[in-house]
C-alpha cells in the first residue's frame, strides 16, 4: 500500500526502472574480493518473468555463501541545497517469488533476507576491509546494518517473501510489493555539491541463491 503522505514533504524524485537503471549501479559486500563467479553475482535490467513479463526492472542475484551477503544499489541525487540536513522518505516496488515460512539453511529464503533502504552523504563503496581477521573482505563503507539490524544510513523496511504461503509449495508466482521508511526517522544532509547518495537492496542470513527484482523507487524529501 502506497504512502500518503505527499504533502508532508516538499519535494518528490521518482525512478522507473522499466526503461533502464536510471543511473543506479550495483554493490556487492560482505564478501571476498574476486569471487564474483562462486558467490554467482549478477545484475541485470530485464523483462520480468510471467506473471510480470510486461515490466522490466533491475534483477540483482547472489549466492550467500558468506552468510551475510549484500546486494544493493546506490544512486546520486542532485540538485539539492548544500551541506543542508534533509528528513527523508523511501519507497521501493520490488518482485519477489518466494512464498513464506520456507525452511532454508542460516534462514528462510524469504524471511531471511532483509530489505534496506537509506541515504548516505558519502558515496557508497564496497571496500577491502583492514579490520582483523576480515582479510581484505570487501565490506560497505557506510553502516548499512546487517541482516536484521537497521544501521545509521540504512532502515530494515520487511523481508524478501511475498503473500504467498510456503504451505502450498516453494515455487509462489512472481509477485509485485511495496516497501518503504514511512513512520521512521531517516535524516540525512547533503554534501557539499548538494548531493544525497540512495541505497536501496538486501542483506541476507539465507545461505542460498537470491534473485528478486527492483521495479520502482520513490524518494521524498523536506
Amino acid at each position: 500500500e502506497r504512502c500518503n503522505s505527499e504533502e508532508e514533504f516538499g519535494e518528490t524524485r521518482e525512478f522507473s526502472f522499466e526503461r533502464g537503471a536510471q543511473g543506479f549501479s550495483a554493490l556487492f559486500a560482505d564478501k571476498p574480493p574476486g569471487e564474483e563467479t562462486f558467490y554467482e553475482l549478477d545484475f541485470k535490467h530485464e523483462p520480468l518473468p510471467a506473471p510480470l513479463s510486461a515490466r522490466r526492472g533491475l534483477r540483482l542475484s547472489g549466492n550467500n555463501h558468506s552468510d551475510d551477503l549484500a546486494m544493493l544499489i546506490k544512486g546520486a541525487l542532485g540538485g539539492l541545497r548544500p551541506d543542508t540536513l534533509y528528513r527523508l522518505e523511501i519507497e521501493l516496488e520490488l518482485a519477489s517469488d518466494v512464498p513464506a515460512g520456507c525452511a532454508g539453511v542460516g534462514g528462510s529464503p524469504g524471511e531471511g533476507l532483509y530489505l534496506h533502504l537509506g541515504a548516505s552523504t558519502q558515496e557508497p563503496l564496497a571496500l577491502p576491509s583492514n579490520a582483523p581477521g576480515d582479510n581484505g573482505w570487501l565490506r560497505l563503507n557506510i553502516d548499512y546494518g546487517q541482516q536484521s539490524q537497521s544501521g545509521a544510513n540504512a532502515l530494515v523496511v520487511g523481508v524478501l517473501s511475498n503473500s504467498y504461503s510456503c504451505d502450498n509449495g516453494v515455487h509462489a508466482p512472481w509477485e509485485l510489493k511495496t516497501v518503504s521508511t514511512h513512520g521512521h526517522d531517516l535524516n540525512m544532509r547533503s554534501d557539499a555539491q548538494g548531493r544525497l547518495w540512495i541505497v536501496a537492496g538486501s542483506d541476507s542470513a539465507f545461505e542460498g541463491r537470491s534473485d528478486w527484482y527492483l521495479t520502482a523507487l520513490r524518494v521524498r524529501l523536506e
